[in-house]
């Protein structure tokens, strides 16, 4: 079933059905507020990023599946170009998840969460969102996601791969003959490179989308 909010088709892995209830249950109550579309374009955006995020994986998965980890031109570029945009779209969801739960928090209480100038929406950050709720509502469960998802383990790598691959380079690529280790991997990351590189850290975003959109369901059941 497409999405209730852009008729989109999403991967099955998609938590669709929780998404599609806190998009109606804003939109019923706060579609007339100045900041609706504020949070409407950063759930697009969390619904947009992650159908990219499983696209890039599957297609990088599908080439290292194919053609191994040590390809001529043009596929290395082309797994490169996978990889780059698997760990951009991955974290350019979170970063529209964050945003979409600052808006929310701005129907509530403007002062907390200011968003009427554009000024305002640069500052919005994961950081921000935090500090935020942790001002507003110190005293709700929110606030405790917030402090989990940062110490995510998954997130912590996920945030390092693009970190390198978005700040810094496209990393060398080693390889091992015998012995311990995985036979190909990521320099300075040392992150293997194989069937699962991408595979497994999608299931991880996937999870702390979940987790993300749980804790702001229960969030606007209470409030």
């Amino acid at each position: 079933m497409p999405l209730k909010m852009n008729n989109l088709l999403m991967p099955d892995s998609f938590p669709a059905d929780q998404f599609d209830r806190i998009y109606q249950a804003v939109a019923n109550r706060y579609r007339q507020h100045p900041n609706y579309s504020q949070y409407q374009g950063a759930w697009n955006g969390v619904a947009y990023c992650y159908k990219a995020m499983v696209e890039y994986d599957e297609r990088f998965t599908a080439s290292i599946v194919k053609d191994g980890p040590a390809p001529g031109e043009p596929t290395r570029f082309d797994q490169e170009r996978n990889l780059f945009g698997f760990a951009s779209s991955a974290y350019s969801m979170f970063d529209a998840l964050h945003y979409g739960i600052f808006a929310i928090g701005s129907f509530i209480d403007a002062n907390n969460f200011p968003l009427s100038s554009a000024q305002d929406e640069r500052r919005v950050s994961f950081r921000s969102t935090q500090t935020a709720y942790s001002n507003a509502f110190g005293g709700d469960s929110i606030v405790g996601y917030f402090s989990t998802f940062s110490a995510d383990a998954e997130r912590v790598d996920l945030d390092a791969l693009r970190n390198m691959l978005t700040h810094r380079a496209s990393p060398p690529r080693a390889f091992r003959l015998g012995g311990g280790g995985p036979p190909a991997a990521m320099t300075r990351l040392d992150i293997p490179i194989d069937k699962n590189t991408t595979a497994l850290r999608a299931k991880s975003a996937a999870r702390l989308l979940s987790n993300g959109l749980t804790a702001m369901e229960e969030f606007i059941q209470r409030h």
